[in-house]
C-alpha cells in the first residue's frame, strides 16, 4: 500500500490553510465531495482502506461488452469523461449498478485518471506543425545546442480544476490525443516571469509587470528584455528561439522596431511554430517548477508564491535542462507521426 496523492495533497493543504479557508471551499478546489473530504481528515491517513471490498462478487459484464465500452470511451474525449454507466446504457449494456460496472471496468484494466491537458490547437497551425517537423526531420541534437529557448510564463494563487477521464494505465494511454483535455490561459494570474535556456545555459529569472491590460507584456517591455537582459550576455552563434506573441514582434513579414533592435544587437532569432509549447523545451521546464510548486500545497500569499517560484528556479539544474533539449529530435519524429496533432512533452 502507498500513500495516495489526493489525499496527501488534501491533508497538506487543510494543514496550511487552516482559519484562511473554509473546508467546503478547500473540498470544491481538489474537486472532492464533502463527505468524502471529511471522511480524509478524520481518519488522518494519506492511504486508503487495506480491506478488499466485493470479493468473490460476479461480473455483471462479460469481457467482451467489457471491451465495447472501452472502445466507445476510447473514440473521443466526450466519451472518456462520461460515466461507465452512461455510455454501458448507450450500447444497451446497463445490466448492473453504476457502481458495479464501475468495478468490472476497472478489473479489466480500464481506471478512471486526472486527463492529461494540453494547449488548444487550431487547424491552421497543426498544418504548420507538421510543415516545421518535416522540414527538420534529418536534425540531430547538434543542430538544437545552438538554440536559446525562450518564453514567459505565468503563475496563480489557487488550483486548477482537471477533468477525470477512464483510461488504461500507463504513459501511452494517457498521451493519447482522445484523452487530452485541452485548456485556455487562465485570467487571474499573479507573476509574469521570463527566462530563456540553452544546452548547460540557464539565464536569471525576471519578473515583470507588463504596461498591457493585466500586466501583460507588449512591445515596448519586450524591447527592454533584449537590451537589458539578452543582449549583455548574447553570444554571435546563438539563436534566439522566440513564441509567435505579438509582443515578440515575430508575427508577419514586415519589417518592427523589435526585428530592428535584434539586428542591432547581433541577435539572430527564430519564431517557433504556432501555438506550440510542446515544441519548445523551456516549457518542459516551466511544466518542472510548477509541478514542484503543487506539491508545496496550496498557496494563497501572493508574497508568498514569489518566493517559492524563485526557490524552484533556482533547483533547476543543467541536466534537467539538456534532458528536455535532447528530447527535440524525438519531438520532431512525434509530430510526424501524428501529424501536426498535440505530443506527450
Amino acid at each position: 500500500m502507498v500513500d495516495t496523492p489526493r489525499r496527501v495533497r488534501l491533508l497538506n493543504d487543510a494543514h496550511s490553510t487552516a482559519g484562511k479557508m473554509t473546508r467546503r471551499e478547500l473540498f470544491k478546489l481538489h474537486n472532492i465531495a464533502e463527505a468524502t473530504g471529511y471522511r480524509i481528515l478524520k481518519s488522518k491517513e494519506a492511504r486508503r482502506s487495506e480491506r478488499i471490498h466485493n470479493r468473490g462478487r460476479k461480473a455483471v459484464l462479460a469481457p467482451h461488452e467489457r471491451d465495447a465500452i472501452e472502445t466507445v470511451e476510447n473514440a473521443s474525449f466526450r466519451f472518456g469523461t462520461a460515466t461507465h454507466l452512461t455510455n454501458a446504457s448507450a450500447l444497451g449494456l446497463a445490466k448492473g449498478s453504476e457502481r458495479a460496472i464501475q468495478r468490472n471496468m476497472a478489473e479489466h484494466g480500464v481506471g478512471t485518471y486526472m486527463a492529461q491537458q494540453k494547449k488548444f490547437i487550431a487547424k491552421a497551425s497543426i498544418e504548420k506543425r507538421g510543415i516545421w517537423a518535416f522540414e527538420r526531420r534529418y536534425w540531430l541534437l547538434p543542430q538544437f545546442k545552438n538554440y536559446r529557448f525562450s518564453d514567459e510564463c505565468h503563475f496563480a494563487c489557487g488550483l486548477q480544476r482537471q477533468a477525470r477521464i477512464h483510461r488504461r494505465r500507463g504513459k501511452k494511454a494517457r498521451n493519447m490525443p482522445q484523452k487530452i483535455q485541452f485548456r485556455f490561459k487562465r485570467r487571474n494570474q499573479i507573476w509574469h516571469v521570463f527566462a530563456y535556456i540553452g544546452w548547460d545555459f540557464k539565464s536569471q529569472l525576471h519578473f515583470y509587470t507588463g504596461s498591457g491590460i493585466g500586466g501583460r507584456l507588449i512591445q515596448a517591455d519586450y524591447l527592454t528584455f533584449l537590451e537589458d537582459i539578452i543582449a549583455p550576455t548574447w553570444q554571435e552563434e546563438w539563436i534566439l528561439l522566440e513564441d509567435n506573441d505579438n509582443a515578440h514582434g515575430t508575427r508577419g513579414k514586415g519589417d518592427n522596431k523589435l526585428k530592428q533592435a535584434k539586428q542591432r544587437l547581433g541577435i539572430k532569432w527564430e519564431a517557433n511554430c504556432p501555438e506550440s509549447p510542446d515544441l519548445n523545451p523551456i516549457e518542459t521546464i516551466w511544466r518542472l517548477v510548477k509541478q514542484r510548486l503543487k506539491s508545496r500545497g496550496l498557496i494563497l500569499d501572493p508574497t508568498e508564491l514569489r518566493r517559492a517560484i524563485e526557490d524552484e528556479w533556482d533547483k533547476i539544474t543543467l541536466k534537467e535542462i539538456n534532458e528536455a533539449i535532447a528530447s527535440m529530435p524525438d519531438r520532431v519524429t512525434c509530430v510526424l507521426e501524428r501529424d501536426g496533432l498535440p505530443i506527450p512533452y
